[in-house]
């Protein structure tokens, strides 16, 4: 095969490989000896893949790395340390053949002495820099692990050099892994993203040793240093990644008066490792000319909820010249806008003010904000007096609107920015769909907002407007560069905008809070570690929830003011809530999110090694007991063992039990299945929920209104 003609889907090929390798991973660490592929990996390197890509740690926490991040760390990790080479065609046959893989795999030790660099491209916005974080724990966490064990790899280092294209950039990377500087220029590493982050980035074994090494990284003199961050300085960003990570540069610090990119790329340590974290455009040159094994386009992560939906807001009615190639002008003219520019800045002013109030109630700290986007100085100096005229002072200015001229490829992004206007006065510029990248990560990431994004993205497959404004980016741009839209429209990627008032900021969202009187209806869940009592959790340590109008009801007996269920819920849930809430022998209840509640039980047990238990799908306490429910879609047709879950959820009940009653809210614990086809019989009987759950807990007759009561259930 002629690799320099027909390029291989190198990226297709290892995604193949990855899901091979997930799937092993999911199984856990009894079904290593037979897999193919997982049990070639590190043992420090399975448990982090299993720690941030399997379903049973990723449905305890609430940040996960979406498909483009979890695309760009495998495929590294399969090139690098599975398969040992940065070779297209190599990788392409071993990811295609994993049988072959782990035959014909060199051991460690056999790994050639020469450096390794791979390719990442990833849409602007997509979160690069948490791909870059992923893989300077995974290098670090191998190689101090091998050290401890007093092996040498070669495929791993804890030196790095991270490069980026621009000074702004760099100074993104090094508020991420250093904290934000204080006013007497001290870093906290305590809010550096890795540390923030921890339940993602960190099993818990490694987050102290981490942060002791971060910190030290902020201590120690420059060439002690075993991370340094620099960037591309006096080069040119047109053909430069973002981002690129160099492992294994030795301990000195390098020569200041070299090119930092020639530093990362063509003078590394001959068994380095360089990743390029690449832009997803044609035009931007892979790190050392090497075939990117990772591949996650703007048109995927618009697809996928990992950016926000671009929405065009309608200017077509706006009588606009067309755009023409014209010369510069002089830089003494007045700051005038043109009558154009001002209609466009105030249909941008107009969609920052609609999300304005909707989003502050959510959350304050996420305000959003405008980029002004200009080709020339006097139309800054313009919007400046335009934006001042308006009635902004120069404090609201600063802090909602951004203005700045037509950026390079590469720029530092801002999740706030929510809408863009782009003033031209000319043409010969870039198009419209590349300036969208300062403006594209997502404002509300969360899982609370995934079912809302994608409600809009199917909404734009039907060519409808959007039905709310949660990560929607409006773009205001000349009536003549809407063409450059018509490949995401017609792909239902884009949308067009409905007018000033056809979008609600927020939709039916809704923020539900403690109730006043929240104590009387407050169950703390004991945490148990090693035999002694820790701090318990409370229900009232999450403070409001982001629920749906629609998919919520008020309710009286909870430390919340509302309670709600899911979008695909059979109605269960709803139909649990109010059985308890009329029933007089419910004293409180809550359904629990599984990734907020309780983190400190969860925590401690992961301290200990121990997997994360399923969690309870409510909390119901009566007046003679405290129940963890789990709700089942059906009855099984005969008793089924009780699995590992189960039988660690017992042994916790029993050591609940044993506390003093103060401890355990004077009741005893007990875990509970319920039924679907069974809660349904009650529900039909008009029998009361708390004597149905006493009767599944074995602590009553099962008795339903106007029966014989029979053995317990």
């Amino acid at each position: 095969m002629d690799m320099s003609t027909h390029a291989p889907p190198l990226h297709a090929a290892l995604d193949y490989c990855a899901r091979k390798l997930l799937a092993e991973l999911e199984r856990g660490p009894a079904a290593l000896s037979d897999p193919t592929l997982a049990h070639r990996l590190t043992p420090t390197t399975a448990g982090l893949l299993r720690w941030w890509f399997t379903v049973e740690y990723c449905n305890t926490r609430v940040d996960n790395f979406h498909a483009g991040q979890r695309q760009a760390i495998l495929h590294t990790v399969l090139a690098h340390e599975l398969f040992q080479t940065d070779d297209p065609e190599s990788l392409y046959r071993l990811a295609c053949d994993p049988v072959r893989a782990w035959a014909a795999a060199p051991p460690a030790s056999a790994c050639p002495n020469r450096s390794a660099g791979y390719a990442l491209r990833m849409a602007s916005g997509s979160g690069l820099r948490w791909v870059a974080q992923a893989l300077l724990v995974w290098q670090w966490a191998n190689h101090i692990a091998a050290r401890t064990s007093g092996l040498d790899d070669p495929r791993f280092s804890s030196h790095f050099l991270l490069t980026a294209a621009t000074a702004a950039v760099r100074m993104r990377l090094q508020d991420a892994l250093f904290g934000t500087t204080d006013a007497q220029g001290q870093c906290d590493v305590v809010r550096s993203s890795p540390i923030r982050h921890a339940p993602l980035f960190l099993p818990p074994s490694l987050r102290a040793a981490f942060g002791d090494w971060l910190a030290r990284q902020t201590r120690c003199a420059d060439h002690e240093r075993a991370l340094h961050i620099v960037d591309v300085a006096g080069g040119s960003t047109a053909s430069s990644s973002p981002i690129a990570l160099v492992a294994g540069v030795g301990d000195g610090k390098p020569d200041g008066e070299r090119h930092a990119h020639d530093r990362a790329v063509g003078s590394r340590h001959p068994s380095s490792l360089c990743i390029d974290l690449a832009l997803s455009q044609a035009s931007m040159a892979p790190c050392a000319g090497s075939t990117p094994i990772a591949e996650f386009p703007l048109q995927r992560a618009i697809r996928d909820g990992a950016v926000k939906l671009p929405m065009l807001e309608p200017t077509q009615h706006l009588r606009t010249p067309p755009l023409r190639a014209i010369p510069p002008r002089p830089t003494g003219l007045r700051p005038r806008l043109s009558r154009v520019h001002r209609s466009l800045l105030g249909i941008g002013l107009d969609a920052l003010s609609r999300r304005d109030a909707g989003f502050v109630a959510l959350d304050s700290a996420r305000r959003p904000k405008l980029l002004v986007l200009c080709d020339a100085p006097h139309v800054i100096r313009g919007v400046r007096h335009a934006l001042t005229t308006s009635g902004l002072d120069k404090s609201a200015i600063a802090a909602r609107v951004v203005i700045d001229l037509l950026p390079e490829p590469v720029t530092a992004t801002d999740a706030c920015i929510c809408v863009i206007v782009v003033l031209r006065t000319g043409t010969g510029l870039r198009a419209s769909t590349t300036l969208l990248a300062p403006a594209l990560p997502p404002l509300w990431p969360e899982p609370d907002f995934t079912v809302l994004r994608s409600e809009n993205r199917e909404r734009a497959v039907l060519g409808r407007a959007p039905a709310h404004l949660i990560d929607v980016l409006s773009v205001v741009e000349h009536p003549q560069c809407h063409a450059d839209y018509d490949a995401l429209l017609r792909a239902g990627l884009a949308a067009r905008g409905g007018g000033p008032n056809g979008t609600d900021a927020v939709g039916d969202l809704i923020v539900t809070g403690l109730r006043a009187d929240a104590d009387a209806f407050e169950i703390a869940l004991p945490g148990l570690c090693d035999g002694q009592t820790d701090n318990a959790d409370r229900l009232s340590d999450l403070s409001h929830r982001f629920l749906r109008a629609r998919l919520s009801m008020p309710v009286r007996k909870s430390v919340y003011t509302h309670a709600g269920w899911s979008a695909h819920d059979n109605g269960l849930r709803r139909a649990f809530l109010e059985c308890a809430e009329c029933d007089p022998g419910v004293e409180s209840h809550c359904l629990l999110d599984p990734r907020r509640h309780a983190m400190r039980i969860r925590d401690s047990l992961l301290a200990q090694g121990i997997t994360p238990l399923r969690f309870p799908d409510a909390l119901v306490r009566t007046v003679d007991a405290v129940y963890l429910v789990d709700f089942l879609p059906s009855c099984p047709a005969q008793p089924q063992p009780a699995g590992p879950s189960e039988r660690a959820f017992i042994r916790w009940c029993a050591r609940t039990n044993a506390l003093p009653a103060e401890q355990r809210a004077h009741r005893p614990w007990h875990r509970v299945q319920l039924q679907a086809p069974l809660f349904w019989s009650w529900k039909r009987s008009e029998g009361m929920l708390s004597a149905l759950l006493a009767a599944l807990a074995g602590t009553a007759p099962f008795a339903r209104r106007g029966r014989a009561a029979t053995t317990a259930y």
